[in-house]
């Protein structure tokens, strides 16, 4: 017999977590044709971690022509979702950054700029910047942020800010880590790495001015991080814009791809790609002969861990 008193309290337990946010985020990018993976396990630096959604946006384009450039181009957001019902979170601003451009600050892997440094070139990006028009890091009208607060948390309780953008930044370094020893010169594939928080909660931009401190709602903010000697740049949005924010990330795949076909290339590493494709096909044609399941993420089932495909 069910017991009615366990039921509503196990719901409201439930409510209160995070735990109904991570399934709508998931249930927004189902009704796009791209990768996801929810609650993904790993381990790094000796430590099992888990990053509440992973998702891909890609475009592919498998030939050289006019106007176009053979390229396998990925967006990737690292995302971890958080709920607080009584605690707003609150980010300060300033209007030192608001006006400078920060799609140069985007974390990427590019198998292009093996070639572009042996053929003594820009790397892919700082060809690119220029041309990137609608990229949102450059989205003046996005308050920039460098440091956050939390009104009401308790003392002795730990941020759960700081919690959320350890989280995404940790898979970060993680992600780069692995894909990067798999770069190679004969190659054409460029990932984009967006790590994103989405907040169930009320946002604030605060401003400091000689008349006090300004304090205003906000839908999505950009954070600055700062990991050693770099900035790192983390999406916090609500999750009412989510749905927004992953259209915009969208158009910044569609521009990432119209500026790789803007680049020129020699016909001899044209030919290099070409061949080196050609190979990757029927090799993983093989091995989908074989049994072998290839997918650019898939999970051990062994182990419940990401585990990325070669």
């Amino acid at each position: 017999m069910s017991n009615p008193e366990l039921i509503m309290n196990v719901r409201d337990a439930i409510l209160k977590s995070g735990f109904p946010l991570e399934i709508e985020v998931l249930n927004i990018c189902s009704t796009k044709n791209i990768g996801r993976i929810p609650s993904v396990r790993y381990v790094y630096d000796g430590q099992e971690h888990e990053i509440d959604l992973i998702v891909q946006i890609e475009q592919m384009i498998h030939r050289f022509s006019k106007g176009e450039n053979f390229q396998y181009t990925k967006s990737i957001m690292i995302i971890e979702c958080k709920k607080s019902d009584d605690k707003p979170w609150v980010f300060f601003c300033s209007p030192d950054y608001q006006e400078e451009p920060w799609a140069g600050n985007v974390t990427y892997l590019s198998d292009f700029n093996l070639y572009f440094s042996k053929a003594h070139r820009h790397s892919l990006l700082g060809q690119i910047f220029k041309n990137l028009k609608r990229n949102h890091y450059n989205d003046t009208s996005i308050p920039l942020s460098t440091g956050y607060h939390e009104p009401f948390k308790s003392h002795d309780a730990k941020s759960e800010i700081y919690r959320a953008v350890e989280s995404v930044l940790t898979f970060l370094s993680y992600a780069c880590e692995n894909e990067s020893s798999k770069l190679t010169i004969s190659g054409s594939e460029t990932t984009f790495y967006f790590p994103v928080i989405v907040f169930d909660g009320i946002l604030f931009e605060a401003m400091v001015t000689p008349e006090g401190l300004d304090l205003h709602e906000r839908q999505h903010i950009l954070y600055r991080a700062r990991r050693e000697d770099s900035s790192l740049m983390v999406d916090v949005v609500t999750k009412s814009y989510f749905p927004k924010f992953l259209d915009m990330v969208e158009e910044d795949n569609r521009e990432y791809v119209k500026c790789i076909n803007m680049l020129q290339f020699p016909k001899a590493h044209k030919s290099v790609i070409t061949r080196s494709h050609g190979l990757k096909v029927r090799r993983r044609q093989k091995q989908r002969e074989e049994g072998i399941d290839f997918l650019i993420l898939h999970r051990d089932p062994a182990t419940g861990r990401v585990v990325y495909g070669t």
